[in-house]
């Protein structure tokens, strides 16, 4: 506080005031600094001494201030303790550990005792889990993102971005049919999916899968999956058509499968179900994969499938991996056949006549020609086991008999064998069937020919009579797989595009939130939000039918749906149900945007999640004394108890007034909870300590009140003379309690992580640490700082008017309190707001976090509620909130002398805007800045033209940036003068220097 100067002489006012007097005095004294003779050095004790008295009468009005505050019982007030949060972690399978209030904690300070200790100001159940996952979820953009992964931690998560990570949702369908989904070259096929209880789903399954702006359907080639090349809905269902060959799927330790699937690109309301799905197949103009006759390979086309000559048991045998593989279908194969002669060689001419005594006509018939040909062929399959008859009946047994010249095609047809197997017939390896010859003409005859049958072309096909119904379905969607076997109920629907209808945040932990309180810190990034969606919180566990479903979950958010740092409190349930959900599982919570006003959202606007702390409680640093009694005699007025603790910070006091209460009066105290009562074995009272009040001064006390003060800086307790505060009773033991807590102040301020441990560690704790800094002690008052929140306190005469009066009360409220400013009928974005009270506070520790924000103006908030009209007061009309920080880019061009300077003065350039653009201690006087007031370009100028080795300036530009509803946004400087709530801070500087030398 500044005060008038009575008197403004100094050392050198007083001495040329004692030369004046001395010309006309003693003008023989010599006035020479080099030579002085006694009368000089007489004036200078002089002046010394009266200087010296100018003083002490200058700070008459202060010391006269003092006493008139002394006269008000003003006292200085104790230190302020720092406050935040720390995390305990539980050993594994740990269980729950309870940490009840007041639990200790401590870490290494500077102070006598080289550590400082911190108390848990709340309850907590501590829990072995932590997040495993964070996904969200969108229905109306059928949107899946996986945002956290904690074996994979990277970026801050921005709530509800649905852009801003992989996309992991997808709705497939997939089908299998090892044989039938097997082609070589083309694909043809066709789908049936059907829907037993509903007309309308079945017309509405054709409608979805044949649309190719809601389906895709693929089948897998060599190289991979393949859209097909047309989809057509038919009468028969979806017909599909692919210009290449569908090929198994290998999968590494299985059997390769046959696969199609259905990729949905939208799903429709409901979702989509299906009872049954069915296809069929078809191929024509196949060739074989391979064509052997006795072992030896044959080539395509223009063959002799039994050789050129004909032996009985010969075979044929051709395979079709594709036709064949498919088990009950109707396969054909086409023969362009045409057949020539072959004659009958043989080494020597046998004598074709047998002479006998008697001959007949016949005898000599012998030497005719005779054609060889085939009368009988057998048709066989391989079943794994042997050679099987591919037509038990005998058909097609004259396949090969010729019955004309020419070139003609002959077909043969049957039903695929359903236990065909795999034959590895010469090189080749496939599905083979065999033509043998079972019966010649003319089996030995020497002269003619064989009349071999010849193939010019050969082509296969295959077609299914009947539906293929598929036995299960394979759905993938909301990053799950799930096996369904078919037929399916239809109740349900196989495919939903999601699991909530509303924008959803899922958060997994690894193991159940149970007992209780459990509190979970939520570090949130700084942001603007003015108005954020509701969020309701469900956790997945055991419904009232005993199946498991979303329930509600009752919390006490300070978070502002998870819009700022805070702490979520809840009380664990035991019906948590492990499940797995988005392809992770462990136990889930999550939060619906019930309006679904986050899918209206764009991107870059929504909060910024930085981390999650399971079992984290708040503390404050302090230390409690142990219990001290004093004695009290007859009638002692004014009775000092002096606890010698320094920085004292909160005391308690009881006196034993037992033996001095009346009836009644014992009888109201027993009732009170606070009072503390000590009774004998057999139950009678003993001593009766009641708790008294402690107050600022004594002297506005009534004569009987059980009151006390405490004079912080000295520690001691003082008690009233029985006109102003009661005089304790005296009695022969101790009789008065007092307990005693100290707080270290700011050296109760430490960094991350600088918690060392538990004072006595509770059983199943593996340990505790600080993830954010503590901070918000301060020393003791000062004297300068009493006077000035007395004089505020004299001004406002215990009430709360005008604004003037709000400010200076709510700066009073915490010493961590820098600057405030107050606007009415706006709300904190400046917009008019009737009956609003607008608080903008600017701390001196700034930018910390919104938690430490609440701790901060928590006494305010107090103090307003009781001092402040009920209009005010109530409803929560007044808005307390953080000053909104300017980032101050300053780009400076500069010319120095030479280049020896240029680090020098590089260096002293940056810290002139770091010290000037600081709220706190910044601008000119380093009293830092206004709330509102935003430097001009020409300030900034005026405070760096100074610095040595600057030449002059050849430019300077400012970029200001904010966060705003938009995220960070650049901001101009004329919107920045509008905004009454802004302070500036220093961001980037770019600094170029050039020598003047070098120009």
């Amino acid at each position: 506080m500044q005060t008038p100067k009575l008197d403004g002489r100094d050392r050198r006012d007083i001495m040329d005031q004692l030369k004046a007097l001395a010309r006309s005095y003693v003008p023989e004294w010599r006035w020479g600094e080099e030579h002085p003779d006694a009368g000089m050095v007489l004036a200078h004790v002089y002046a010394a001494m009266m200087e010296n008295t100018v003083s002490k009468y200058n700070r008459t009005m202060y010391n006269h201030f003092l006493s008139f505050l002394n006269l008000l019982g003003t006292r200085l007030l104790p230190p302020a303790p720092a406050e935040g949060m720390v995390t305990v972690e539980v050993l594994p399978d740990g269980g729950e550990v309870y940490l009840p209030q007041g639990t200790v904690v401590y870490a290494a300070a500077d102070t006598d005792a080289g550590r400082v200790f911190y108390e848990t100001t709340q309850g907590m159940t501590a829990l072995d889990t932590q997040v495993d996952s964070i996904f969200f979820t969108s229905a109306e953009k059928d949107t899946i993102v996986m945002a956290y992964d904690r074996n994979e931690p990277g970026e801050p998560v921005r709530l509800f971005d649905l852009e801003g990570y992989p996309q992991l949702q997808q709705h497939i369908l997939v089908f299998r049919d090892d044989r039938a989904f097997y082609t070589k070259d083309r694909t043809h096929f066709m789908i049936r999916l059907d829907h037993a209880l509903s007309e309308k789903q079945r017309r509405q399954l054709a409608e979805v899968f044949s649309n190719e702006d809601m389906a895709q359907w693929e089948y897998h080639t060599e190289t991979g999956w393949k859209p097909f090349d047309r989809v057509l809905l038919t009468e028969e269902g979806i017909g599909l058509e692919g210009s290449r060959g569908s090929h198994p799927v290998e999968v590494e330790g299985e059997q390769a499968m046959g696969l199609l699937r259905c990729r949905l690109k939208q799903i429709p309301d409901g979702g989509v179900s299906f009872t049954h799905s069915a296809w069929k197949g078809w191929g024509e103009g196949l060739a074989p994969d391979a064509l052997s006759w006795e072992g030896n390979q044959l080539p395509e086309e223009n063959f002799s499938p039994f050789g050129d000559g004909l032996s009985i048991f010969t075979a044929f045998q051709f395979s079709s991996r594709e036709a064949f593989s498919k088990a009950g279908a109707v396969i054909t194969v086409d023969f362009a056949l045409e057949y020539y002669k072959v004659p009958i060689e043989q080494a020597y001419e046998p004598d074709p006549i047998c002479y006998r005594s008697v001959m007949t006509r016949e005898d000599f018939e012998g030497s005719r020609e005779r054609d060889v040909r085939i009368e009988r062929v057998v048709w066989e399959y391989w079943n794994g086991l042997g050679w099987a008859r591919l037509f038990p009946l005998g058909e097609e047994e004259d396949f090969f008999t010729p019955d004309q010249t020419g070139v003609r095609v002959k077909r043969l047809t049957f039903r695929c064998p359903p236990d065909m197997e795999s034959l590895l017939v010469g090189a080749a390896e496939g599905l083979f069937i065999r033509a043998r010859i079972d019966k010649l003409s003319y089996l030995f005859s020497t002269k003619g020919h064989y009349i071999v049958p010849f193939v010019r072309h050969m082509e296969i096909g295959y077609w299914y009579q009947d539906w293929q119904e598929g036995k299960a379905v394979l759905v993938e969607s909301n990053v799950e797989r799930d096996l369904v076997e078919l037929p399916h109920s239809g109740q349900t629907p196989l495919v939903t595009a999601g699991l909530c209808p509303d924008p959803t945040m899922y958060v997994c932990f690894t193991n159940p939130l149970t007992g209780g309180p459990l509190r979970i810190f939520w570090d949130v990034a700084e942001g603007v939000f003015p108005a954020p969606p509701p969020l309701r919180w469900e956790y997945y566990g055991i419904t009232v039918n005993g199946e498991p479903g979303w329930k509600s979950i009752e919390v006490m958010d300070q978070t502002e749906n998870l819009t700022r740092s805070g702490m979520v409190t809840l009380v664990g349930k035991k019906d948590f149900a492990k499940a797995r959900f988005f392809g992770r599982e462990g136990y889930f919570v999550r939060l619906v945007d019930v309006d679904g006003r986050y899918d209206e959202k764009k991107k870059g606007k929504n909060p910024v999640l930085r981390a999650v702390w399971p079992n984290t409680v708040p503390v404050i640093q302090r230390e409690r004394g142990s219990r001290a009694y004093f004695y009290i005699g007859r009638g002692e007025k004014n009775k000092w108890c002096s606890l010698n603790v320094p920085n004292l910070w909160e005391t308690r006091v009881w006196v034993n007034e037992h033996g001095s209460l009346s009836v009644k009066e014992e009888e109201q105290l027993l009732q009170n909870p606070d009072v503390l009562v000590q009774r004998s074995a057999e139950g009678t009272v003993e001593q009766i300590w009641v708790p008294w009040r402690e107050v600022d001064r004594l002297e506005g006390c009534a004569g009987e009140e059980r009151v006390y003060m405490v004079d912080y800086s000295q520690g001691d307790v003082v008690f009233g003379d029985g006109r102003h505060g009661r005089i304790p009773p005296e009695s022969p033991e101790e009789s008065i309690l007092v307990e005693h807590t100290r707080c270290d102040g700011h050296h109760g301020n430490i960094p991350q992580g600088a918690i060392l441990g538990f004072l006595s560690r509770p059983a199943g704790v593996a340990g505790v640490t600080n993830h954010k800094p503590i901070s918000g002690g301060s020393p003791m008052e000062t004297i300068g700082q009493a006077a000035h929140r007395r004089t505020g306190e004299v001004l406002e005469m215990d009430r709360l008017v005008t604004l003037e009066d709000l400010e200076r009360a709510v700066l009073a409220s915490n010493r961590n309190i820098f600057r405030v400013k107050c606007a009415a009928h706006v709300d904190r974005y400046g917009r008019p707001a009737e009956g609003r009270l607008a608080v903008a506070v600017l701390p001196r520790t700034f930018d910390r976090g919104g938690e430490f924000f609440d701790a901060l103006v928590r006494r305010a908030r107090q103090m307003l509620e009781e001092k402040a009209s009920l209009l005010l007061a109530g409803g929560g009309q007044a808005d307390f909130f953080e000053v909104r920080y300017v980032e101050v880019y300053v780009t400076v061009d500069a010319v120095i002398p030479d280049y020896d300077c240029y680090h020098e003065t590089h260096q002293a350039i940056r810290r002139r805007l770091e010290e000037f653009l600081n709220p706190i201690t910044g601008n000119f006087g380093g009293q830092g800045w206004e709330i509102g007031q935003i430097p001009s370009r020409e300030l900034i100028y005026n405070s760096i033209k100074t610095i040595p080795n600057i030449k002059w300036i050849r430019g300077l530009h400012l970029f200001t940036y904010m966060v705003t509803q938009d995220g960070r946004q650049a901001v101009e400087f004329d919107c920045l003068r509008r905004d009454g709530f802004t302070v500036p801070v220093c961001g980037e500087a770019e600094i170029n220097l050039t020598a003047e030398q070098g120009r």
